[in-house]
């Protein structure tokens, strides 16, 4: 699970960097499995929740590290702020 906290304003750069980077999950056996804005929110709240799965930490690692995402790295540094993330399994009500 990622948290994400945007700087104010700059969620058009965001998106814009997500449009590129979300679809290159799928080469590295990853997927976006959901994708949540948070509507209100406080200052501590993040702006978007995602919540994703990779078959491995490698694969995990290397969409990290895809030439793809350190090539529109700058949009990500202008928009995002903070980025929170969370190693979770799923446990059974």
């Amino acid at each position: 699970m990622a948290m994400i906290y945007l700087y104010e304003g700059k969620e058009a750069i965001f998106y814009r960097y997500e449009d590129i980077v979300l679809p290159l999950m799928a080469s590295y056996g990853g997927k976006l499995i959901s994708r949540t804005r948070i509507v209100r929110r406080t200052e501590d709240d993040p702006d978007e929740i995602h919540v994703i799965s990779f078959d491995s930490l490698d694969g995990f690692e290397q969409y990290n590290a895809d030439p793809v995402r350190q090539q529109h790295a700058v949009l990500h540094s202008q928009s995002v702020r903070k980025t929170v993330i969370l190693d979770c399994e799923n446990v059974n009500p």
